[in-house]
């Protein structure tokens, strides 16, 4: 049985070292908007990294691969802090702008089947999200 270590392995095994013969910083490809339907953004700051983000990112990316999910259907970015910090890991998913809070590997499977997949928020991990001083309910 593979895990997270198994992959990171593989990972670093396929990775070459910069030489400066890489292609320029910019490409016609590069020009567009993404057409993804949703951005999950993983904050990798300081508390969300000292509780885990780095798992969750990996967890997130391992999920959405095994669902078929490419960078055409969800753009998977890791981020620097993203508040609230006393909620780490830090995950949030738009446009759909919910936010969740302790997503450990676990909590990221759920998010990817439930959120991404089926459309429903995982309500255990979802944070409070206030706008304009109240809290809108979520």
């Amino acid at each position: 049985m593979r895990d997270d270590n198994d992959d990171v392995a593989d990972l670093v095994r396929s990775t070459r070292a910069l030489d400066g013969g890489e292609p320029g910083l910019t490409s016609p490809a590069w020009d567009e908007v993404p057409r993804h339907r949703h951005h999950v953004l993983v904050c990798c700051g300081p508390r969300c990294t000292a509780r885990g983000s780095d798992r969750t990112a990996r967890a997130l990316a391992s999920g959405l691969a095994e669902a078929g999910l490419g960078d055409d259907d969800v753009l998977l970015t890791t981020t620097g802090c993203l508040f609230p910090c006393n909620h780490a890991p830090v995950v949030c998913v738009q446009p759909d702008d919910v936010w969740y809070g302790r997503i450990d590997p676990e909590a990221a499977t759920r998010v990817v089947l439930a959120h991404v997949l089926a459309g429903e928020a995982v309500t255990e991990h979802q944070l409070p999200r206030h706008c304009g001083g109240q809290a809108d309910g979520s």
